[in-house]
């Protein structure tokens, strides 16, 4: 891993803490403002919380950069696209599970399962799986997506 993106990593992180921590503090000043204040500002109720969902956005996409540093070209096809089969259907379930109209425990399991589908899903999209040297001389044998690195790989080579 680059010194560059290791800097980027610490810096995304130490972003999603100092918003945090700042969310935490003003949780309580926030609260004990006079109820007056509040009803003709409504935004400050929001503060505190959208600075903390905010931070949890960021270390999430610190993870991302993260693992996809660790992992792009480490699983192998066979690997990676059950996966990907797995989560999406995984979103599908879920789905469906929050769409019945039978019971609420089934809502509750598929909004869970939904989410944690979704969010790994998110996070299984940006890892790119190795490609054997067979596909990579043959490139036009299948359609598949585009990255960053490959397109750096065209670029130093032609």
């Amino acid at each position: 891993m680059s010194s560059a993106r290791k800097r980027l990593l610490i810096i995304l992180l130490a972003i999603a803490v100092v918003l945090w921590i700042v969310g935490i503090v003003l949780g309580p000043i926030v609260a004990g403002m006079d109820p007056k204040t509040l009803a003709d500002n409504t935004i400050l109720n929001g503060i505190p919380f959208i600075l903390i969902f905010i931070g949890i956005i960021v270390a999430f996409i610190d993870f991302i950069i993260f693992m996809a540093t660790r992992l792009n070209n480490n699983i192998s096809e066979k690997v990676y696209r059950p996966i990907e089969r797995l989560l999406i259907a995984g979103i599908v379930l879920g789905v469906i599970g929050m769409f019945q109209p039978f019971t609420v425990v089934l809502y509750t399991i598929g909004f869970l399962v939904l989410l944690i589908s979704t969010l790994a899903f998110i996070f299984w999209s940006h890892i790119q799986p190795h490609v054997p040297i067979d596909r990579a001389t043959h490139p036009h044998d299948g359609l598949g997506s585009v990255s960053i690195g490959e397109i750096e790989r065209h670029d130093i080579q032609g």
